[in-house]
């Protein structure tokens, strides 16, 4: 099924949603302690880790929709580069194949 322009800024706005949520709602924290204590590198899947929420569900709903595997929405941290081991900031990456989007955030670990 094609999306249309209107359908797809919609899919790209609740992908951003969901990276924002995840950093920046403390009620997430789980997640990202399960996933800052998996290999650094390693992707995963939203579900892998258990981030659902509201973003999340709409997006499935329009996946569905659009025949888009839900599985496709991944991500992963990375150190920063040039910086101490000791650092306590860390870059997740997010991506979704299908729809070729992509985000970054950096987050202070330390905050968990």
């Amino acid at each position: 099924m094609e999306i249309s322009e209107e359908q797809e800024d919609k899919i790209y706005q609740l992908l951003d949603n969901l990276a924002s949520d995840l950093v920046s709602d403390r009620k997430y924290n789980h997640v990202l302690k399960e996933l800052f204590s998996k290999t650094s590198g390693e992707w995963f899947t939203v579900s892998e880790l258990n981030l659902v929420n509201e973003s999340f569900e709409k997006l499935i709903s329009l996946f569905d929709r659009y025949e888009i595997p839900k599985n496709d929405i991944v991500f992963t941290w990375l150190k920063r580069p040039n910086v101490d081991e000791i650092d306590p900031y860390a870059l997740i990456l997010f991506y979704c194949d299908e729809m070729q989007w992509n985000t970054v955030a950096i987050f202070n670990r330390s905050t968990l």
